[in-house]
């Protein structure tokens, strides 16, 4: 759930709830019931959190187990491995359009 992510990440960057509510104009209590899954952030605060960890916000929301990173690489890696040039720039957002569009366009939807 996203609490538990968003616990883990703090921690994983040793910040304290009211650091992390600095960050993103929010209060320390409100960091602590995001944690404890008593409430969520809205979906602009979630994608700057996401942005701000440089993890996806399915990764927040526990959809995912990999972080944005990690899955950029395996996008390219898996591109690359089927013959196509991916320029090193490329956000998650554009791989995941552009393999998208590459089923598409093989049939496979």
């Amino acid at each position: 759930m996203f609490g538990d992510s968003l616990k883990e990440l703090r921690k994983q960057n040793k910040l304290t709830q009211k650091e992390l509510g600095e960050k993103f104009g929010v209060k320390e209590n409100t960091i602590s019931y995001w944690e404890n899954n008593l409430a969520q952030p809205s979906y602009e605060i979630l994608k700057d959190i996401s942005d701000f960890f440089n993890v996806s916000t399915d990764f927040l929301l526990g959809k995912s187990t990999f972080t944005e990173e990690e899955e950029i690489d395996m996008l390219y890696k898996f591109l690359s491995e089927a013959g196509y040039d991916i320029p090193k720039d490329m956000t998650l957002e554009d791989l995941e359009k552009a393999f998208k569009l590459l089923q598409v366009m093989k049939g496979d939807k």
